[in-house]
This record gives structure tokens, sequence and C-alpha cells, in this order.
């Protein structure tokens, strides 16, 4: 499909190199790639900053779009994750709103969104590279004199097992490694410029993982084991800043020029800033569904090491605050009002009628054969009546939803 299919004839036209560029820049993913995931999309540029698990590809907004919403001027996100939906819409000039709970994500989707000053932003990179080289015979001295608890302090409210020597033989970050990283992150958090050390955070946040001794598998972080894990040093730190740097530096230049360079972000809970959010001509988003992934947790790394986590209360208040349908912490959910039927349908259960006076009444839990009102819908009905407005999916990998 061409892009220009989707710029109303009757509204301003998006300039033409603009135009190209995003040609330019979806053309590097094949076509033969599923849209409803992030398969093959690891190359692309903007996307390939950070390994989102949840993203899908860019395609697939252009598609939902032209299918949905062809005039669309402005674009709602409630659920930003990675800012593929943001970013989509900047080049086919389409103002975009995100929503982003997760503030190392938030940066992420700010990162991909915001104009450079390219000068100052590499004066901002070189600051960084000259103060981390000459405290780097200091940083390595001190990894090799400090104690279990001193390296612990690098990352402030952070469990103990987060640096070497950790608990019980594991830990996620060898403690040349956590200094190097600690070093990195105290320079970039004081830099003048916001731009650059918004970016630069991310940056550093997007190579956390492949410098740990964890792993991302499935929807949790897992240890690797001891004859596998990584044999990293500061000097590795150094190599893969610098590489992740020049992607992102490139991408910058490469594609600054987008037919809509405005935007807005908002961080916090989507549930409640979305009524603080202006009116849009399409809300486009992939929400989280229904299943035990617990979307705060599989980001624990980047949040503890960069800074955004400094307690216990901290983690608690985020993921409280993350629309999620977990366990592994309690919420508050009001019960469904006596006279609201479409409510408790909603819920999943099908309640019964009020029975009369003198009759039984089966309970939930109860197996006879009288109490089939208590049965649970099928998974993929109470999805369905959880997200009335979702969109076809592909297997498990992505629900999007348009409502325009």
């Amino acid at each position: 499909m061409a892009i220009t299919q989707l710029v109303d004839v009757e509204g301003p036209r998006p300039d033409p190199a603009a135009l190209s560029n995003f040609e330019s820049w979806i053309g590097h993913q094949a076509g033969t790639a599923p849209l409803t995931s992030a398969k093959n999309t690891s190359s692309l540029p903007f996307q390939r900053w950070f390994r989102f698990k949840e993203a899908f590809s860019p395609r697939f907004v252009v598609d939902a779009l032209h299918e949905h919403a062809p005039h669309a001027r402005t674009c709602l996100d409630p659920f930003g994750g990675s800012g593929t939906t943001a970013v989509t819409c900047q080049f086919l000039g389409i103002r975009p709103t995100a929503i982003e709970v997760n503030p190392f994500l938030a940066d992420l989707i700010e990162s991909k969104l915001a104009s450079y000053d390219i000068e100052a932003l590499l004066a901002s990179r070189m600051h960084v590279a000259r103060i981390v080289t000459a405290n780097a015979t200091t940083s390595t001295r001190r990894a090799s004199r400090t104690n279990k608890h001193q390296l612990t302090d690098f990352f402030p409210g952070a469990p103990d097992i987060f640096v070497e020597p950790g608990r019980d033989g594991r830990w996620v970050f060898d403690a040349s490694v956590a200094c190097r990283i600690a070093a990195y992150r105290d320079v970039i958090d004081s830099l003048d410029y916001e731009p650059a050390r918004r970016l630069l955070r991310v940056v550093l946040g997007s190579m956390l993982v492949s410098l740990s001794n964890v792993v991302i598998s499935g929807k949790a972080r897992r240890y690797r084991q001891p004859s596998r894990r990584h044999t990293t040093g500061p000097q590795d730190v150094d190599a893969r800043f610098d590489d992740a740097f020049r992607n992102a530096f490139y991408d910058i230049c490469r594609y600054r020029r987008r037919a809509e360079p405005a935007y807005t972000l908002l961080r916090g809970d989507s549930r409640e800033l979305v009524r603080a959010s202006e009116l849009a001509d399409v809300v486009l988003f992939s929400p989280p569904y229904p299943n035990s992934f617990d979307y705060t947790d599989i980001y624990n790394v980047e949040l503890w090491a960069l800074g955004y986590l400094t307690s216990a209360g901290d983690n608690r208040a985020l993921r409280s605050a993350t629309l999620r349908s977990h366990v592994q912490i309690k919420g508050r959910f009001d019960a469904a009002p006596p006279d609201s039927t479409s409510l408790r349908t909603r819920a999943g259960w099908r309640f019964p009628e009020k029975a009369k006076e003198g009759e039984e009444r089966s309970a939930p839990g109860d197996r006879r054969k009288n109490s089939y009102p208590w049965r649970r819908r099928s998974r993929s009905r109470q999805v369905r009546a959880c997200l009335p407005n979702s969109g076809r999916s592909s297997g498990n990998r992505c629900r999007l939803s348009c409502v325009t």
C-alpha cells in the first residue's frame, strides 16, 4: 500500500521529503514479516534502540489507520510501550499523544519523538565519554576494594542480589560492570541538556541485560547458569555504549525530518490520564491482555540500574499503577452495582437471577449439575467481553484496538 493513500487530499499534504523518509524507514522491514509482533524489526531504525518484547510492526499501524481512519489528524495511544504507534504517526503527518506509566519506557518514547540540537547532543556525548574515561582507573580500583554493602549503594534500594557477590551464588551484575554502569549513569544525570540526558539514559538502558547475568525467558528474567555467565568487563560497557549511541545518533540524523514533529507524552496511569488528554480522531493501541505477565517486573533491571526506582515503595507504587492481571500484587476492585447485569457479565461470570424465596441457589465452585450458571466463560469469550473493541490478532502476540 502506498503511504500517500493515507493523506487526505482535502487537508494539508505532508512534505514529500518526509514521506520519502518514512518509505525509507519502513522499507528496512521484510514484507513477509508478521505485522502483529516485533519479529524481524530488531534492525529497523528506532525499533533497534531497545528490545521491547511486546512491540509490533510499524506496518501494522499503517494498515490499521488506512482501514479505519484514513483521514485522521490526531491519534491517541493510551499504552505507549516503545512508541511504535506514536513514531509512525509522526511520519504520516498525524499528531500523536502517548500515555505510558513505566518511566523508562516513557523516556524511550520521548527520545524517539523529540527533536534535537545535534551539536548539543554530540557535545553531551563527548562530555560523558571524557568524564567516564578520566575516572575509569579510579572506578576499577573502587570496584575491587568495595565490599558488598558499599556496592549496593551504587543502586539505592535495589535488592542485594543486584551486584556481585549477590546472594546464594547469584547476582545480576559483576562488580566491575556495575561500577562502570553507575559511572555512566551519574555523569548522564548531571548533563544540562535534557534531550541528551534522556536519550543517553535510554542508550545505557538498552544494553543492560546483555551485560548482566540474567536472560529474558518467557515472562520473567532468569539467572544464567554459572557455566553460562558472561565474562564482561568495563571495556564491554564502553564498547556497547558507543555502538548503541552510534545507532541512535544515525537514526536521529537520518529521520529527523518528519511530517509532524509535534507530539504529546503523558506519564502515568492511562486510566486516569486519558481523561485529561485532548480529543483525538483515532485511538490506536495494543492493550495489556489478560495473562499473568508482570509488565513492571520484566523491566526491573533497567528501572533499578538507571535510578527510576530507589526503594521498595517506589517499586510497589509503580506495580500498583500498572494495568495488570497477574496475582503477584493485590489490587482493589469495586464490586459491580447490584443492578448492573452488563458489568457482572463483563467480569466473566454468568449470574443467575435472584433466587426466589425458599429456593436453593448454587454458589460459585458448586460442581453440581444445576450449578451451570456459575461456570466460567471460555478464555476467548472472556477476552472479547473485556475488550469489546479489540481487532483481530495473530496468535497471542498482539491484540490491537482501533477506536474512531
